[in-house]
């Protein structure tokens, strides 16, 4: 062996014990400085939809009673990107239902005529996700005898 091979080997295995004496110190850096964090973390809920504003009408034919609703608007204060699930029931029994991002929609029922008043209840849940709202409810009566139009 010629002493340039020499050389060259006892400066590789210098370096690389100086790398393995040097990394371990390097990675052990740490913050010298401590700073609190500004950003506030917080959790959002769904919320029941409030101001809601349409119309309904109710009209008696000679065999059968019908609803239209109309929604037109309403505010929710929940997270963005809901969608909406609306419901048109009497009693037990599901007349419509819609489901969609948009805050308006159009409702219709029917039923064979009784000479009864007929209570209709409109409903509207906010859902994101697996996450759902309250429930705005609001019953609409129409009447015996007779058409009735209204406000929501």
């Amino acid at each position: 062996m010629t002493w340039t091979d020499l050389s060259r080997r006892a400066a590789t295995v210098i370096l690389v014990a100086l790398c393995i004496i040097a990394l371990p110190a390097i990675a052990n850096a740490q913050f010298t400085s401590k700073q609190s964090a500004d950003q506030q973390v917080g959790t959002d809920r769904m919320e029941t939809p409030i101001g809601v504003s349409g119309t309904y009408s109710c009209d008696r034919g000679s065999s059968s009673e019908t609803i239209q609703v109309t929604v037109l608007s309403f505010t929710d204060n929940g997270p963005a990107g809901a969608s909406y699930s609306y419901r048109l029931t009497r009693g037990a029994i599901v007349a419509d239902t819609a489901f969609t991002t948009s805050k308006v929609a159009q409702l219709d029922g029917s039923k064979t005529k009784d000479h009864l008043a007929t209570t209709w209840t409109v409903t509207i849940q906010s859902s994101l996700r697996n996450w759902t709202g309250g429930t705005y409810t609001k019953s609409i009566t129409c009447p015996a005898t007779g058409d009735r139009d209204g406000y929501l």
